[in-house]
């Protein structure tokens, strides 16, 4: 279904921002340039490189646009954001 401005309940315009819950031992924050209990803005460079030296995370939307489409995704309102790549995924993700 493609939906056009007139169907939409919300539409989201932002950076989606995804924040990843992670324990870590102190040394993998001093390996990656990393600070205990502070949080991080990365490229997707880093982002890949990150995921592939840590342990499983827990991923949930953060930044106010994605947060209002995560939480109406859960409703029966329809939704689209732009955003760029990150709300298009966290959209797919979450239907």
């Amino acid at each position: 279904m493609t939906s056009t401005p007139s169907t939409l309940d919300v539409v989201a315009i932002g950076n989606a921002i995804v924040d990843v819950l992670v324990q870590s031992q102190d040394d993998f924050l001093s390996t990656h340039g990393l600070a205990k209990g502070t949080m991080a803005l990365v490229d997707q460079e880093q982002a890949e490189r990150l995921y592939g030296a840590m342990g499983p995370g827990v991923e949930t939307s953060g930044g106010s646009a994605a947060n209002t489409l995560a939480a109406n995704a859960s409703t029966t309102a329809i939704s689209s954001g732009n955003g760029g790549k990150a709300i298009s995924g966290w959209l797919r993700m979450l239907r």
